[in-house]
């Protein structure tokens, strides 16, 4: 079976169709149908001789945090997750950091899962939707 691990990504984000991994924001449901994930390599960020292009571009000496989607086979079945990741400009060339700052994974095999969700629906309680769901059932 082939390899269905990869990222959400883009192409072309450059005009040499260099696939770049997007930046999604928190709550953005990874795990749709409409998104593309590429099985191979992504760039976060591609930088060139006079150009820099891609989803995760810091402003001069700046930063983005968000989070890539994820998708991985395991024990025969797909799974989804992200990882928030943190990419900083450390100096006005092509100098930058990347920092993993948390990730997580459905265990359910082919649920999508949210963007910067460490817990299910069920597992929130004082969420609005309980709280939905409580009012319902009086």
């Amino acid at each position: 079976m082939p390899s269905l691990d990869g990222v959400v990504a883009h192409q072309p984000c450059t005009g040499y169709g260099v696939l770049c991994a997007v930046a999604l924001p928190k709550g953005k449901i990874i795990g749709s149908q409409s998104q593309s994930f590429n099985p191979g390599h992504a760039f976060m960020v591609d930088y060139g001789h006079e150009t820099k292009a891609g989803y995760w571009l810091p402003k001069p000496m700046g930063q983005v945090q968000a989070y890539l989607g994820l998708r991985f086979f395991f024990k025969d079945s797909v799974h989804y997750g992200w990882a928030r990741v943190k990419v900083q400009s450390i100096s006005r060339r092509s100098n930058f950091t990347v920092t993993l700052t948390g990730y997580a994974y459905e265990t359910i095999p082919g649920q999508p899962i949210v963007a910067g969700a460490t817990k299910g629906p069920d597992e929130e309680a004082g969420s609005l939707g309980a709280l939905a769901a409580g009012a319902a059932g009086r």
